[in-house]
């Protein structure tokens, strides 16, 4: 569909104008298709592609009102074999009061002032979540949610955003810690603490102790996720003047440097942090001691993953967040399972199911849109300053690719790399409004860009994800080893990985049936 002739102004009868937003009549449809018995948040927003197709083709300038999209929608639905909708669609004064948005009614304890310590203690997950759920997202998004056809996150911290990419200063860990908390609900991405201690000075083992021992307590007492991003080149606020007059200062010995990484590193695995080590050219041909050090860790349990840093791209900080997009807004599911059991179960036609995943990721994509309308108005002061929710950036999970790659009759590894570059298309090229968005894994294991070939070699493993990677420039690949001991097997994993479009790589050990029967006869 050629989105170029939407209309993009509404101009109401009393005057005013507000902008075009298709999802409104995805929402109207939505609460037609409950009064007659026949609620499916999906077909709402098949039957809007529709409208949309037909408005596109009768549009006759940028400006349009409510009665000709009124009588757009009503004439195609009925067409699209659907005329109960098409009646109740046409009942809509009824029909606006029930699909409306909740109203604002925020409990007066609710506010932007509220420190995020406060929100914990006033209300429990379950009432965060509920507030969500009720004052946030409209019903057809919930309805979606429920159905499992998409995965809504970050519920429990509805006034912050997803992710943040911060400095945390050794002398002021809490501090900073907590300041960050009333921006942001899920993970902290904290670049290159240790540039930070090295140029502190002193002793660094201490230090490094009392950093990790700090940053952990008051993870845990914020419902933070902390990723620390080691090894990597210099943050910015090492390598960018503060002024015409102030040049940066030096960076820290790499030597040194690299020392305080790996302590780091040693003392984040034994308090639960997550490691995210960088991995360039130069690291993995000439500080084979440090990463094998540091594959040993990840091998024998500690929550390591592995970034393929690489000339002239962006350094990647976390899931969708780098150091050119420093913020995340959220991170959506779109369950590619539950979209082919609506289809039937498999075989499912290739072609269909590429325009169904479309049709679902723009669908996701309206449930970032009402978070950032949200966080406009209601967030906190630190959300909408510097326009950081203008610039956050929406992640977009697939679920259960693997299954629906081999749902078609297609080769399942050119299916799963034509349905990830089908959500990137629908998610970047969706109008009319423009939102910052990846394709990317999660931090956790509810889904991704991976497709893990059982019981291949290294090499196949990594070749089969590489192009799922270079599809939406990002990814995590959980390469599958058959022991605990292979340490070769996951160098050898890096160095590939390094030479592919491989983005995060990870392990996972899962012994064969010949491991198995071999430690069986011992």
């Amino acid at each position: 569909m050629e989105s170029g002739g939407l209309p993009e102004t509404v101009y109401l009868p009393d005057g005013r104008s507000e902008p075009f937003e298709p999802e409104r009549i995805t929402r109207s449809l939505f609460a037609a298709a409950e009064r007659v018995g026949d609620a499916d948040a999906f077909l709402a927003q098949e039957l809007t592609e529709g409208v949309l197709h037909f408005l596109t083709a009768e549009a006759a300038g940028p400006a349009t009102s409510p009665g000709q999209i009124a009588d757009v929608v009503a004439r195609v639905v009925r067409e699209l074999g659907r005329p109960a909708i098409a009646r109740a669609y046409e009942q809509r004064a009824a029909v606006a009061r029930d699909s409306r948005k909740p109203a604002d009614s925020i409990p007066e304890w609710f506010n932007p002032s509220l420190a995020a310590t406060g929100v914990a203690f006033h209300a429990a997950a379950a009432a965060l979540i509920d507030f969500s759920l009720t004052h946030i997202y409209s019903r057809d998004l919930v309805f979606a949610h429920r159905e499992g056809l998409i995965r809504l996150t970050g519920l429990t911290a509805p006034l912050e955003l997803a992710a943040l990419t911060v400095a945390i200063p050794p002398d002021d860990v809490l501090d900073s810690v907590l300041a960050a908390r009333d921006v942001v609900g899920g993970i902290l991405a904290v670049d290159g603490p240790e540039y930070d201690i090295a140029t502190a000075g002193g002793d660094f083992r201490g230090a490094v102790a009392t950093y990790v021992r700090d940053l952990a307590a008051a993870a845990s007492a914020t419902g933070l996720s902390v990723i620390l991003n080691l090894n990597s080149t210099p943050p910015p606020r090492f390598t960018e003047a503060a002024g015409p007059l102030f040049q940066p200062g030096p960076p820290p010995e790499p030597a040194t440097r690299k020392a305080i990484a790996l302590e780091l590193a040693r003392a984040a695995g034994e308090t639960g942090l997550a490691v995210w080590w960088h991995v360039n050219s130069e690291h993995a041909n000439g500080d084979v001691e440090r990463l094998e050090s540091m594959v040993r860790g990840a091998l024998a349990g500690a929550s390591v993953e592995f970034v393929l840093d690489r000339p002239r791209a962006p350094v990647v900080l976390g899931p969708g967040i780098d150091r050119g997009s420093p913020a995340g807004l959220t991170q959506i599911g779109v369950n590619l399972v539950r979209l082919v059991e609506q289809m039937g179960g498999p075989p499912v036609d290739p072609d269909v199911l590429l325009r169904k995943v479309g049709s679902l990721t723009r669908f996701a994509k309206t449930a970032a849109h009402v978070k950032q309308d949200f966080l406009r108005r209601n967030g906190r002061p630190g959300v909408r300053e510097a326009f950081l929710v203008d610039r956050a950036r929406l992640v977009i999970v697939p679920i259960g690719l693997e299954s629906a790659a081999r749902a078609t009759e297609r080769a399942p590894a050119e299916m799963a790399r034509d349905l990830v570059k089908a959500i990137r298309t629908a998610a970047e090229t969706d109008r009319p409004r423009i939102l910052p968005v990846r394709v990317d894994s999660p931090f956790g294991d509810w889904g991704g860009i991976a497709f893990p070939v059982s019981a291949t070699s290294v090499r196949q493993q990594v070749r089969a994800a590489s192009p799922l990677h270079a599809a939406v420039g990002a990814g995590r690949l959980d390469l599958v080893l058959d022991q605990a001991s292979d340490v070769a097997g996951a160098l050898e994993g890096l160095r590939l990985a390094g030479e592919s479009a491989v983005v995060r790589l990870g392990f996972r050990v899962e012994p064969t049936e010949q491991t198995g029967a071999a430690s069986a006869s011992k």
